[in-house]
């Protein structure tokens, strides 16, 4: 699989790749104050809590009620696991669930979590989308265990996924899929499983990386508040929220998982300090934390408002398609005049972003998220645009940039 785009160390006038951190997300003055306050009232037994294996009680406390609240999810604080961010949790939830497994990530997918699974010595297994998320035929052709999917705000092609296919994922967990004999069949698995009986147990690792930040549309139920089987793993973390520098992510288990970890891997550490833990706990009791998240998702709205609105506007408007916006912090913007083939649109994808970078706007090519190529769609050259880091006064300069490269291409292909 391709990873991003070369240039991490470049300064770039806008990166829609998602590798630059926006400014003005962490909230300092919150923060301090809240820090200083945990050092002057909490006591010595408090620190040493925090350092159970599964991370503070107090702050497990915490993430269980944001997560009534927000996510429709009645969780117990002892099914929650602590850690320094997504990749040390998907480590351990590896060794929980077992490397005799086969995990399946989405195609196109986030390329850092094939390599992440890889090096703990599992099996990998792309599985492609279609309209509504990961295809049932391709779930069941592909033979594995645990699926590795983010339904809320599928990276990177925005694709919420609905609810009649959540519970076919759940039915495929609790039951296993059979793999359509025809393409009628196949048409039917799209909106529905097919149940057949499974030896082996399977899991969905439900990643809700940014569902703090839907800003259009009904909310949707997470696969966790849907799961009644015991078969969904929730994953968040805090990046999103307070800044990529903020190392806090956690897992929610269900119970059966919960208790086996406790048994096999409670001789951990929790790899988080305990003063974050606790000073993080108490932002989120005092609802500084919920107030921070409601201004910034006010800020994206109005980002993402005013950068489609040039896009639209601009010279290129009349060829440009934006499909999943107010879904999450990224959406998919198609160029419409040029479809073909595979190779034909990734190489269309691929000049439009080199005439872009020269100028200094980095563009996020959809093939450079495949496996397989676009065997379930997306033939038209696409473009995964993550806005949460353009500054809002370089908008009308970014927007001719990406414009002129899009032109400057359809006009080669006209």
């Amino acid at each position: 699989m391709a990873g991003v785009s070369p240039g991490a160390g470049r300064k770039w006038l806008a990166d829609f790749t998602g590798a630059t951190a926006p400014e003005g997300v962490f909230p300092y003055a919150a923060w301090a104050r809240t820090l200083r306050r945990v050092l002057a009232d909490e006591s010595e037994r408090t620190v040493l809590e925090a350092s159970r294996p599964q991370g503070s009680p107090r702050l497990r406390a915490a993430i269980a009620a944001h997560l009534r609240g927000f996510r429709g999810m009645e969780v117990h604080p002892d099914q929650i696991v602590i850690g320094s961010g997504a990749q040390s949790l998907y480590g351990l939830l590896v060794q929980l669930l077992g490397r005799d497994l086969v995990y399946g990530v989405e195609d196109p997918g986030y390329p850092r979590l094939t390599r992440i699974y890889e090096s703990n010595d599992v099996t990998v297994r792309p599985i492609a989308l279609d309209g509504e998320g990961p295809a049932l035929e391709s779930l069941a052709r592909a033979g594995v265990d645990v699926l590795h999917c983010t339904p809320s705000h599928q990276f990177p092609t925005g694709i919420t996924v609905p609810v009649s296919r959540r519970r076919s994922l759940l039915e495929w967990a609790q039951s296993g899929v059979a793999a359509p004999k025809d393409g009628a069949a196949a048409g039917e698995a799209r909106g529905r499983s097919v149940k057949a009986s499974s030896a082996r147990p399977r899991y969905l690792i439900e990643d809700d990386f940014d569902c703090e930040f839907r800003m259009a549309g009904r909310p949707v139920p997470p696969l966790a508040a849907l799961d009644g089987a015991g078969r969904v793993v929730y994953a968040n973390t805090f990046s999103k929220t307070l800044g990529g520098a903020f190392r806090i992510g956690y897992m929610v288990l269900p119970e059966a998982l919960a208790e086996r970890f406790r048994d096999r891997l409670g001789f951990y550490a929790c790899t988080v300090g305990a003063l974050e833990q606790l000073t993080l706990a108490r932002f989120m009791e005092s609802g500084d934390y919920e107030r921070h998240v409601n201004r910034q998702r006010t800020r994206y709205r109005r980002l993402l408002s005013a950068l489609i609105d040039a896009l639209t506007a601009s010279s290129a408007g009349d060829h440009l398609h934006f499909a999943n916006a107010g879904a999450g912090l990224h959406f998919l913007m198609e160029v419409r005049g040029v479809e073909g083939d595979e190779r034909g649109g990734a190489t269309f994808e691929e000049r439009v972003a080199r005439r872009a970078a020269i100028r200094g706007v980095r563009l996020a090519p959809l093939g450079r998220y495949r496996f397989t190529g676009c065997e379930a769609g997306w033939r038209r050259p696409s473009f995964m645009m993550s806005f949460s880091s353009v500054k809002e006064e370089t908008i009308p300069e970014v927007v001719g940039i990406v414009s002129e490269a899009v032109m400057a291409e359809v006009g080669c292909r006209s």
